[in-house]
């Protein structure tokens, strides 16, 4: 009877496993073979119970070859010292898939407490492992992503300490992470100092109010840049509604800021430009109608000159007051014009320690002895090729400039020197481009320029001077005769510390150009017939009256319509000719009248020198500048004449 109630009841226990969704198994104290494991294992791992139970080493073949060593040494320990047995661990099916496994056994002992035989359940854990894995890759990925981009991402408390940073925080501002991690508030300590105060603030009302916001700041990195970053914070609740923690991404718009830097001052030099190109012209413009009056004052003036005699004293007088007057305000139209770039050069190649020497020599008498002028040469020569006045100018008006900046005395230097100009140099500099430079840098110990001075340093009839001190024009016309050379100036000034020019010029190739010999020390009267075309009538009957005071044949032209019309039959030795005129420019009608007359000698007159005036013109034209004198007119006529 007992022994049926016995198999009865182990008929129940063993219906009852059976139905559990877990695997249970009785091992033998081998830690080998199993005595009985319930059908649910052939589900599991396609190998029915008896397969399992009839080969002692079947268990160990079946768990996965990484995992063996660790779980039968595992089972041994249960066995040795009764301890229960707890383990996740992989087995290979019969189709060669891997499922996981928790396994959890315990040793059970007769009524004597010896150990009889191990019982354990194996639970399929394989969906949770793979939900793990899952899990760890996506961490992992999201790790080597925030790893990787070129942002900082970065975790904290409500107190603003860290509690994750990417590895690319070390990278992008060179404070190690552990800094990060360790020092409170870290990073609030290298808010740039301009920023610090609004950065915090944001902080603050992020963490008061729960709002996500956005932010550009500045970081001090460990080696002392300015890293400009744009921040996205968003800010993450606990159960109380208060700020829990917070949680950043800063990206860096260090090169974005600097482009819309450069892009700004770009635009800012666009308009400057386009400015000073529309002054330009009217300066242009005005200084061309006032050059033909010049012309005509200062001629005239000199043929009353001419033909007064000695017992005029006071007339004589009275003209030479005129023509004085007349070369002043001569000099004030060459300033327009050198900022306009209409001015007529004459380029030469120079050697530049000769003229910054020359000039220096010339300077000495006109700065005051309280200046201290010091001159530097390059070590090498430095050839350029330059208008010889228009270079000297150009250093005169410099060194003028210095020295009113220094009205108690000071030190003023004028320097050569060799450069090289990159590209990203020049880049960034206004109205530079690269290559080997000669450098004259003007530099002196004076007042200094403020920051709202320097953009309109340039610009004509801007001064800083007193009413009456000055035109406006000396620098303006160091801007324009610089650029019409295809040169460039820089300026460097701080108030109270002075202020220095260096102006740029191209190198050359070549030998300095000797200067031009005096073919006529002697007479400058001639005979020959000169064809005389200019619009403006005054100019045109002046320069008639000079020529023929001197012996020549004048035919006069009112236009270049009027002399195309005297026909081939009409000879004459020189064309002396207006280069800007309503009908035709100058150079079109010389090329004209030239194809009848091969070898047609033409002498160019002009008050200034338009872009497209002299196009039509041969590049070895000779030019007469207006305002001329009447022995500049002679002379030139002459030396063409005879050469």
């Amino acid at each position: 009877m007992l022994e049926q109630e016995l198999r009865q009841a182990e008929t129940r226990n063993r219906m009852l496993v059976e139905q559990l969704p877990q695997v249970t198994y009785i091992e033998q104290l081998d830690g080998q073979s199993a005595s009985y494991i319930s059908p649910q294992i052939e589900e599991l791992v396609g190998y029915s119970p008896e397969e399992w139970t009839s080969d002692p080493a079947f268990f160990s073949r079946v768990l996965h070859p990484d995992d063996r060593e660790r779980v039968l040494a595992g089972f041994a320990q249960m066995h040795a010292s009764g301890d229960r047995f707890e383990c996740e661990y992989r087995l290979v099916t019969r189709d060669e898939r891997v499922v996981w496994v928790h396994d959890g056994a315990v040793v059970v002992r007769d009524e004597a407490g010896r150990p009889v035989y191990s019982q354990g359940f194996m639970v399929d854990i394989s969906g949770r492992k793979a939900t793990e894995h899952a899990l760890a890759e996506s961490e992992q990925r999201f790790r080597d992503l925030v790893s990787g981009i070129d942002v900082i991402v970065w975790e904290a408390d409500a107190e603003l300490n860290f509690s994750f940073v990417n590895k690319r925080a070390e990278d992008i501002l060179g404070y190690p992470v552990e800094r990060w991690l360790s020092e409170p508030r870290f990073l609030s300590a290298y808010f740039h100092r301009e920023d610090k105060a609004r950065v915090l603030a944001a902080d603050r009302a992020a963490i008061a109010s729960g709002e996500d916001y956005e932010l550009e700041y500045r970081v001090v990195a460990a080696d002392g840049r300015s890293v400009w970053f744009r921040e996205i914070v968003r800010a993450e609740l606990g159960n109380d509604g208060r700020v829990e923690r917070l949680r950043g991404v800063m990206v860096g718009v260090t090169a974005q800021k600097r482009a819309a830097e450069v892009r700004a001052d770009l635009e800012q030099q666009l308009g400057q430009a386009q400015k000073m190109e529309a002054v330009g012209r009217l300066a242009g413009g005005i200084a061309h109608d006032f050059n033909n009056l010049l012309t005509v004052i200062s001629g005239y003036s000199g043929l009353a000159l001419q033909r007064l005699d000695e017992t005029h004293e006071e007339i004589r007088a009275h003209l030479g007051e005129i023509q004085s007057a007349s070369e002043r305000a001569a000099s004030l139209t060459h300033q327009l014009l050198a900022f306009s770039r209409q001015q007529v050069m004459s380029p030469k190649v120079l050697e530049v320690n000769e003229t910054v020497t020359r000039v220096a020599t010339l300077l000495r008498r006109l700065i005051g002895d309280d200046i201290d002028l010091v001159t530097v040469s390059a070590e090498q020569p430095l050839f350029v090729e330059a208008d010889p006045a228009q270079f000297e100018q150009v250093l005169i008006n410099l060194a003028l400039n210095a020295r009113d900046a220094m009205p108690e005395g000071g030190k003023l230097t004028m320097a050569a020197a060799l450069d090289e100009v990159d590209e990203a140099t020049a880049r960034v500099t206004p109205d530079a481009h690269s290559g080997a430079f000669a450098v004259v840098a003007v530099t002196d110990t004076g007042l200094g320029i403020d920051d709202a001075t320097k953009p309109h340093l340039f610009e004509p009839f801007f001064t800083t001077k007193e009413v009456g001190k000055g035109t406006g024009l000396g620098l303006a016309s160091v801007y324009g005769t610089v650029h019409q050379s295809d040169e460039f100036i820089t300026v460097e000034s701080e108030v109270g510390r002075g202020a220095s020019f260096r102006v740029f010029l191209p190198l050359t190739a070549g030998e300095v150009s000797g200067p031009r010999p005096e073919k006529h020390a002697g007479t400058i009267r001639g005979s020959e017939t000169i064809l005389l075309v200019e619009d403006e009538q005054s100019v045109r009957d002046l320069t008639r009256q000079a020529l023929e005071l001197n012996g020549y044949r004048v035919i006069a032209a009112a236009g270049p319509a009027e002399a195309l019309e005297l026909g081939d039959d009409v000879r004459y030795d020189l064309l002396l000719t207006d280069v800007v005129m309503p009908q035709m420019r100058g150079g079109e009608l010389a090329r004209r009248l030239g194809r009848d007359r091969p070898g047609l000698k033409t002498l160019f007159m002009s008050g200034y020198l338009d872009g497209e005036a002299f196009l039509d013109a041969e590049d070895s034209a000779v030019f007469l500048q207006k305002p001329f004198s009447l022995g500049e007119l002679a002379k030139t006529v002459r030396e063409l004449l005879d050469a």
